[in-house]
């Protein structure tokens, strides 16, 4: 085996591993014809697991969209997106949390991350647990019966964080999720989110 067989075969190995991602010449378009523009590519990207990256760039360049394709939630129009060295499932492949918090705010904070746990299949008797050890990771204990609503800004953050962790995918997205927030909360959260994943 050649030296360049053997990194493919590294490389591939690599790519299969519990959370890694490869972008093999990903574009991805939207509209049709004269009014289609091409909003990212050609990608090509390997992340291996257990690894940060950050995607830098100015805004409209296409890191949100970079961001869904990972996730699942939309196609490549060309190329394509392994996670884990399969094709991204929404819901399945990664945790995304998203620059406005996204959550529902009738529930409490406990009903958001129960919604959660319930669609990453966790059995209804395990719940509290569980959720007492997410709130505990993102430090909201003692909010769990406040609707969302009542809480700070950078306090739903932590319940969309929290979310995200609970079907304890083996990918964490996040999509500019402390733009909104004061530098000081999002600093915090910054240091909270390293400190969690």
């Amino acid at each position: 085996m050649s030296s360049s067989e053997l990194t493919e075969a590294k490389e591939a190995g690599d790519v299969a591993r519990a959370g890694s991602v490869r972008l093999d010449q990903v574009t991805h378009r939207y509209g049709r014809g004269g009014e289609a523009f091409t909003a990212v590519g050609p990608v090509d990207l390997t992340v291996p697991a257990g690894k940060f990256l950050v995607l830098v760039g100015a805004s409209g360049c296409g890191k949100s969209t970079l961001l869904r394709l990972i996730a699942g939630f939309e196609r490549p129009t060309h190329g394509s997106v392994r996670v884990s060295g399969s094709e991204p499932r929404p819901g399945e492949t990664a945790g995304v949390v998203f620059q406005t918090p996204r959550l529902f705010p009738w529930r409490t904070v406990r009903g958001n991350v129960d919604l959660a746990l319930r669609y990453a299949g966790v059995p209804r008797a395990q719940w509290p647990k569980r959720r007492a050890e997410l709130v505990g990771r993102v430090g909201l204990e003692g909010t769990e019966k406040r609707r969302t609503w009542e809480i700070s800004g950078g306090q739903q953050q932590r319940v969309a964080i929290a979310r995200a962790l609970a079907a304890e995918n083996p990918l964490l997205l996040l999509d500019e999720p402390f733009a909104a927030l004061d530098a000081l909360t999002r600093e915090r959260l910054q240091e909270d989110v390293r400190r969690v994943t």
